[in-house]
């Protein structure tokens, strides 16, 4: 039974690597071609995506693949991807109404979460984390 378990986590590590070069060359593509600012926005989304999926990696080589810590973490940077999703949307509704300004006040609930869970980990977070990603969502 350990055997399967083992190869089971090959496979995921494979995946997860094989994602992981797959959006990493495609945002070096879009980062290097672009001459529209929608194609400059998509490679820098899909590097996020990139450093997200080897972030997961990472966090379960530290911790363990099913700690409760590594997979708080987990959510706590993966929550990133709302705002940043959010930022491409209305950067497609609207070209150029993304502003570095409107960026940082976009992403900066979450990295104020991000430095609290940091120095203070607790459950609490995680909900408050949750409910702003809700909002953040039907806001859209």
């Amino acid at each position: 039974m350990s055997e399967i378990i083992i190869e089971n986590k090959l496979i995921l590590y494979l995946a997860q690597g094989g994602y992981f070069v797959f959006t990493l060359i495609l945002s070096i593509w879009f980062l290097c071609r672009y001459k529209v600012r929608l194609k400059l926005m998509t490679g820098l989304i899909m590097l996020f995506w990139a450093l997200l999926t080897i972030k997961d990696f990472i966090f379960q080589l530290i911790y363990g693949s099913m700690s409760v810590d590594a997979i708080n973490w987990i959510m706590m940077f993966d929550q990133f991807a709302i705002p940043f999703g959010t930022m491409y949307c209305l950067e497609v509704l609207n070209p150029h109404s993304v502003s570095p300004r409107r960026a940082i006040l976009l992403l900066l609930p979450f990295i104020i979460l991000l430095i609290l869970y940091a120095i203070a980990p607790s459950y609490t977070i995680l909900n408050v984390v949750v409910v702003l990603s809700a909002l953040y969502a039907i806001g859209l």
